[in-house]
């Protein structure tokens, strides 16, 4: 897999206080160097899903120096350590979207067909490379469940699921999976999901509708 060194140092950046506030400043350092060393390990037996090519790559360039910073820490990151290090990292850049995003708008004809005209752009993107010289990133279906009203995808398959299953780090996936459900909120919306690949499906489904609507609870498929 194409290394990011920019998205890698942001990353750094952001998280390097959290762990200092954990771990003491010479632990985290510590952690820090050998997680380097580890990426770079988990780059060279990861296989390419289209890189700065496939808009779905950002969620790769996060995840394996992640990865390789639980595996630095003898396995230690808590659920709480890893909620802080996605706020910062995924969370925090919805909050500056969602000055200008409201997904509450999606009762809007014109602003739904606007949101699903760009999400098809990338299933179409990504579709086509599945399976080929994407390898195993993800695949994206369109509204499957034929809903009336707000947003609705499924992202087929997960490379993030397949490296975290091939080296004994599921336990940890539903907490990446949880920022989903954040980064929503930051648009202005409800994330109303039945089922994930960290849980042990073949999809993970995104149902995004107002949070003006009614409670996400009142909801069935």
């Amino acid at each position: 897999m194409e290394r990011n060194q920019k998205k890698y140092d942001q990353l750094l950046r952001k998280i390097r206080p959290i762990l200092v506030r954990h771990y003491g400043a010479e632990l985290a350092e510590s952690m820090i160097r050998d997680a380097a060393v580890i990426y770079e390990q988990f780059l060279t037996e990861t296989p390419s899903i289209g890189g700065r090519k496939n808009p779905l790559n950002k969620n790769m360039d996060m995840a394996l120096p992640f990865f390789a910073l639980y595996e630095a820490s003898g396995r230690t990151l808590s659920k709480d350590i890893v909620e802080e290090m996605t706020d910062q990292i995924i969370v925090a850049k919805y909050r500056k979207i969602g000055r200008w995003i409201d997904l509450n708008k999606l009762d809007r004809p014109w602003f739904r067909r606007l949101m699903y005209s760009m999400v098809q752009k990338v299933a179409d993107k990504v579709n086509a490379h599945k399976g080929k010289d994407w390898n195993n990133t993800w695949g994206v279906e369109i509204n499957p469940e034929g809903y009336d009203h707000g947003l609705a995808m499924t992202l087929v398959g997960c490379p993030l699921a397949d490296f975290a299953k091939s080296h004994g780090y599921l336990e940890i996936l539903p907490y990446l999976c949880r920022s989903d459900i954040k980064a929503a909120s930051a648009l202005h919306a409800r994330l109303i999901r039945h089922h994930t690949v960290s849980e042990g499906y073949a999809s993970c489904d995104y149902w995004y509708v107002g949070d003006q609507e009614a409670p996400a609870e009142s909801y069935g498929r």
